[in-house]
């Protein structure tokens, strides 16, 4: 049975502690949240900081931790098909692939049966629309879900997503020590 399949936390994680404690933050005592959104344009740093909170929760999280690439926008991949992730996922929880339902209702009927009443947490990355990933989506209080997408997915959670924009000046330039000097762009 697979339990933690998060990738590897972010070794330079910079910038971003505003958004990184409200997503700590509401996976604490008595929250009200369990859907959480990240929303921005590409490169903004979504995913590491999804993965760098993920990181920091796991502990909250001992019946799983499970990251999900969803492929909305990834050359050459197409968009997960959300069946084929709740096969995985089961798959993952120690069903026998031979047991795994035929419809995407009977696996999603199953993904919830097999989580109740556990603390999982799951990240689901470069999510296309409500549609592809409804159907993953745990229903118990215990759970918390972390969803990375570029476009905005408000109808997840009860208020407003934050959206990552460019990091500030001085972020950058932290960046850029951590990294190297930036790639010089062009213009078109």
């Amino acid at each position: 049975m697979v339990t933690n399949a998060l990738r590897r936390d972010v070794a330079s994680f910079v910038g971003r502690h505003t958004e990184l404690e409200r997503i700590v933050d509401s996976a604490g005592a008595g929250r009200v949240v369990s859907i959480h959104t990240i929303d921005g344009m590409p490169g903004v740093g979504k995913t590491a900081l999804v993965i760098h909170a993920a990181h920091q929760l796991a502990d909250r999280f001992p019946d799983g931790r499970y990251m999900i690439e969803l492929n909305a926008h990834t050359p050459g991949q197409s968009p997960a098909d959300p069946a084929d992730v709740l096969a995985r996922l089961l798959t993952g929880l120690g069903i026998d692939p031979r047991f795994v339902p035929d419809t995407l209702q009977e696996r999603r009927d199953l993904w919830l049966d097999r989580i109740t009443g556990k603390r999982v947490l799951l990240v689901l990355d470069d999510a296309q629309d409500h549609a592809q990933v409804q159907p993953l989506l745990p229903t118990g209080g215990n759970c918390l879900t972390l969803i990375t997408s570029r476009r905005r997915l408000i109808a997840l959670e009860r208020r407003g997503p934050p959206a990552v924009g460019r990091a500030r000046p001085r972020h950058r330039r932290r960046v850029v020590h951590h990294f190297g000097t930036p790639r010089p762009r062009h213009h078109r």
